[in-house]
């Protein structure tokens, strides 16, 4: 019994101190926000994110992009069958000879920019089960790392993620103008992946769909309803002091605002049991856009995941009925 009251009062202990120590942080360095969302320390130690093949990837092509002066961004190439690729022949080769080979000399294949969430790198096992799956229906994948992210240098921002995306994106269509290319956006990747869209929808050159999947209405409702918001967001004041923050830092990440106001077609997936964000944002996403959106403008869909599949936040990948799907939206 004595041992029980000393966890339980270790266990108190470290929740209010990190509690006291959040609220001290957000009150003298507000750029502590960026932190919440940006979640780039926590990854798996000792990556090797230059040979694929340690993750039994025999198709992938790692290269860097450099975005800024001080910017580089590390970026997974997983090349469709039955396109020949090995990289012990092809791996060392420069960016100009890669792009040149594969996308010059071979037909023009739909390519998928795949953004991730807010954690850990292109490495993680889930989002390269996927871009394994989608790489597998014929189309080139390029999973990107952000700014801070994995290998990537620079400091994230979102500003600053949106502009890799379309850093990649205007790469790709330098050499090859035609293809189309599609986002795909997880999670946090959903918001850099709209923004995006929008971006290159004011300039009337909309990619050619995206996919959400698990996408929130904003930033700040999405930070209000984490898992952990009840243990940090309880009460009006940090709520007031994070807002303020996030607003001061620039980081939206909209949504809404980005999907009504972008040209091109969104599927979005979501699970009934994703327990970081509600499957009920994703249907107000849909409903907005079926009072606001110009109608006009491609469809926005949603498919939903019954519970008993059990999706939640990050194995949609693993539901073989999807790929159908995505075939049909990227296709047709």
């Amino acid at each position: 019994m004595n041992f029980l009251l000393v966890i339980a009062r270790f266990i108190l202990v470290l929740y209010f101190s990190i509690y006291g120590l959040i609220h001290l942080l957000l009150f003298l360095t507000p750029e502590t926000a960026r932190y919440l969302i940006f979640m780039n320390y926590v990854n798996w130690p000792m990556r090797d994110l230059q040979n694929p093949p340690k993750y039994e990837l025999n198709n992938v092509h790692n290269f860097y992009l450099d975005v800024e002066a001080d910017v580089r961004v590390g970026i997974w190439h997983y090349i469709p069958e039955p396109l020949e690729y090995n990289f012990t022949k092809h791996g060392q080769n420069n960016l100009k000879e890669h792009f040149e080979r594969y996308f010059k000399i071979h037909d023009r294949r739909p390519v998928v920019l795949y953004v991730h969430g807010n954690d850990r790198d292109r490495s993680d096992y889930g989002r390269m089960k996927l871009c394994k799956s989608l790489s597998e229906l014929g189309y080139h994948i390029f999973a990107i790392d952000y700014r801070g992210y994995g290998d990537s240098t620079g400091t994230p921002s979102e500003t600053g993620v949106v502009n890799d995306v379309l850093a990649l994106y205007n790469f790709i269509k330098a050499y090859q103008n035609e293809t189309k290319i599609f986002f795909w956006g997880h999670s946090l990747g959903t918001g850099i992946s709209s923004h995006a869209a929008k971006i290159l929808s004011d300039f009337n050159a909309p990619p050619a769909g995206v996919v959400l999947e698990a996408p929130f209405f904003n930033i700040s409702q999405a930070a209000k309803e984490h898992l952990a918001a009840p243990l940090i967001l309880n009460n009006p004041w940090i709520v007031r002091m994070g807002e303020e923050a996030l607003l001061n830092l620039n980081i939206h990440f909209n949504n809404a605002e980005n999907v009504l106001k972008s040209k091109t077609k969104f599927l979005i997936l979501h699970a009934e049991d994703d327990m970081f964000i509600p499957q009920d944002r994703s249907r107000d996403l849909l409903k907005i856009c079926n009072e606001k959106r110009p109608t006009d403008y491609p469809p926005v869909k949603l498919v939903e995941f019954h519970k008993r599949f059990g999706l939640g936040h990050g194995k949609i990948y693993t539901h073989k009925e999807i790929y159908p799907m995505i075939k049909d939206f990227i296709e047709n």
